[in-house]
């Protein structure tokens, strides 16, 4: 008798630990498919052509920013021809990593231009009439952007998909123009 009661209690105990595993699995990978297939990082990747500074950090979300953080690319995005800084507009960076989740995460942009003092941009003008006399670059609400190994094309094609702003592209100078303006496009 002893043995069939052992064998009773090992039955029972292995029907309710396998009825406990089949309705643990559903559970599983219903959690599963509430967690992205990849995480998306806040971190941007960024180097200055102009100066060859680079910033590589977390820079926190949109409803918390890490102050150090913008601080730090504030300077990395000076006016560089004058040594002149101002609080870049931190919608910038949520756009940036809007594109990059788009591209990849593991993408460095390359900023060919981003905060112009009024002095620097009136004398951009003087040479190119195609930059603007009230540029947001002035405002700290416009960067050129590049990424290496990604097409221009491709670049603008992503960053239209996620712009909440204004976006040029510049082909022939290999670069797109990012700003925190109103929605539009053009081709520069």
């Amino acid at each position: 008798m002893r043995v069939i009661l052992q064998s009773r209690r090992r039955f029972l105990l292995g029907l309710g630990a396998g009825s406990l595993l089949t309705l643990a699995a559903p559970l599983r990978a219903q959690t599963k498919l509430l967690v992205p297939s990849s995480a998306y990082s806040n971190r941007l990747a960024i180097k200055n052509l102009n100066t060859g500074e680079s910033f590589f950090q977390d820079i926190g979300s949109k409803d918390s920013f890490d102050g150090n953080a913008l601080a730090k690319l504030d300077y990395i995005l000076r006016d560089y021809r004058r040594g002149e800084k101002t609080s870049m507009d931190p919608a910038l960076y949520v756009q940036m990593l809007e594109i990059q989740h788009q591209l990849g995460d593991e993408v460095e942009f390359t900023v060919i231009s981003a905060y112009r003092s009024p002095a620097t941009n009136a004398n951009m003008r003087k040479k190119n009439a195609g930059v603007a006399k009230k540029s947001y670059h002035m405002k700290g609400q416009a960067m050129d952007i590049s990424v290496a190994g990604v097409s221009t094309k491709a670049l603008r094609s992503a960053t239209l998909q996620v712009s909440q702003g204004g976006v040029g592209y510049y082909p022939r100078s290999g670069f797109i123009h990012i700003d925190t303006g109103p929605k539009r496009s053009w081709n520069g």
